[in-house]
């Protein structure tokens, strides 16, 4: 306690320091006693919201005190925050980081915040976001703008990477095969030369 009030402290002081993703570090080298996991996994939280650069490291520390995690409410409240607040700003780190630890998690996403990273134009949100689609854990929401760039003219664009794997993935239709129809994105099949023994 006496860390992270000290941290929140300097964070205040030194927004553009990383104070609390330093802090956090501080705790991913330390053992977190079973007992004591909830109190330390709301400071945790609250350092994401404040801070989620720190989301990097607390995605480690989940995994390293996975057995400690018995209730996932407060997870899913900061996951829901970090969205809501930097998905209208278009901040892509931030809601990418967010939804994968939903992923990590096994989190689901609510219908009003899954509009909104929708409605996100950054490509890594996406494909998170998709992932999580196909896996149950985000709703089928309207994604005109993602749809849109299911495309051929967008496999040589900014956007080819979304273009590319949600075609692969099966995660977005299109009309035509255009990762098929394209000599550069297409499988190639792996052909053998044969050695004949003489």
């Amino acid at each position: 306690m006496s860390l992270f009030n000290r941290g929140f402290a300097l964070a205040h002081d030194y927004p553009n320091d990383n104070v609390l993703t330093y802090i956090v570090r501080q705790v991913s080298s330390s053992t977190v006693d079973p007992d004591n996991w909830d109190f330390c996994e709301s400071l945790l939280m609250k350092a994401a919201i404040a801070e989620p650069t720190a989301l990097v490291v607390i995605l480690e520390i989940l995994d390293k005190n996975a057995g400690s995690i018995s209730n996932k409410t407060n997870l899913t409240s900061t996951v829901a925050s970090l969205c809501s607040y930097h998905a209208p700003l278009e901040q892509g780190y931030e809601v990418a980081w967010a939804l994968w630890l939903a992923k990590q998690q096994n989190l689901s996403i609510a219908q009003k915040i899954a509009k909104r990273i929708g409605g996100m134009d950054d490509d890594i949100v996406a494909l998170v976001a998709l992932n999580l689609r196909d896996t149950g854990l985000f709703p089928d929401v309207p994604m005109p703008r993602w749809r849109k760039l299911m495309a051929a003219k967008h496999m040589y664009s900014e956007h080819w990477l979304l273009a590319y794997e949600a075609h692969e993935q099966g995660w977005l239709s299109s009309k035509t095969d255009y990762i098929a129809a394209n000599p550069a994105f297409r499988r190639q099949i792996s052909i053998q030369p044969t050695i004949a023994l003489v």
